[in-house]
C-alpha cells in the first residue's frame, strides 16, 4: 500500500498545488468576465477542462494533505459543474418554427462571375444571406437580389471588406459593426 507523503509548507510540490490552484481559480473567475471584454470571454470556453483539472487537483491535494485547496478545488469544480450540467442532462426541445436556412458566402471580391454567384444563391435559396468582399461594382452586379431579400444592409466597400446581409425576414438592429 502506497504511504502519503509527508509535504512541508514551501517545498516545491506545495509551491507547484499552489500556483496551479490559484490559477484555475483565476482563470474560472475571468469567464465569468465576458461581457467586460472579448478576451475573457474566451476562458468561457474551457468549463469542462476547468473541472476535469479541479478534479485531478483535489486528489492530489488530498494525497499531499492540503484540504484547504482541496475544499476551494471542490468549490470551484461545482461552480463549472453547475454551468455543464445543463448543457449533458435532458433532451433538446424539439423546434416549433420553421426552420430559417442561412448561406454565407465570400464572393471574392476580384471574381468576375456574378452570374455564377446568382446562381448559386437562386439554387440554394437561403432566407437568411451573407455576403463578403462586396464592392461596389459587387453591390450593382447583385442589386437584383434586393426583391427577393426586402430586408438588408449594403455596406460595399472598394477594399474588400464590405459586406452584404439579406434577409426575408425583418432585422431588428441593421448596423454593422467594425
Amino acid at each position: 500500500m502506497l504511504k502519503r507523503p509527508t509535504i512541508h509548507r514551501g517545498q516545491p510540490i506545495d509551491r507547484v498545488m499552489g500556483c496551479a490552484v490559484a490559477g484555475l481559480i483565476i482563470v474560472t473567475l475571468f469567464s465569468f468576465l465576458g461581457r467586460v471584454h472579448w478576451i475573457l470571454d474566451l476562458f468561457s470556453h474551457f468549463r469542462v477542462q476547468y473541472l476535469q483539472l479541479a478534479l485531478l487537483l483535489v486528489g492530489i491535494c488530498l494525497w499531499i494533505r492540503r484540504n484547504t485547496c482541496a475544499a476551494a478545488l471542490v468549490a470551484v469544480a461545482v461552480l463549472n459543474y453547475a454551468f455543464i450540467l445543463p448543457l449533458y442532462v435532458g433532451k433538446p426541445s424539439v423546434p416549433k418554427a420553421t426552420p430559417v436556412r442561412a448561406m454565407l458566402m465570400n464572393i471574392h471580391a476580384y471574381n468576375g462571375n456574378p452570374a455564377r454567384v446568382i446562381a448559386a444563391i437562386t439554387n440554394a435559396n437561403p432566407d437568411l444571406l451573407v455576403l463578403e468582399e462586396v464592392t461596389p461594382r459587387w453591390a450593382s452586379a447583385l442589386s437584383q437580389l434586393i426583391s427577393t431579400y426586402p430586408h438588408h444592409i449594403l455596406e460595399p466597400q472598394a477594399d474588400c471588406f464590405g459586406l452584404m446581409l439579406l434577409s426575408r425576414y425583418p432585422l431588428a438592429h441593421s448596423k454593422i459593426v467594425d
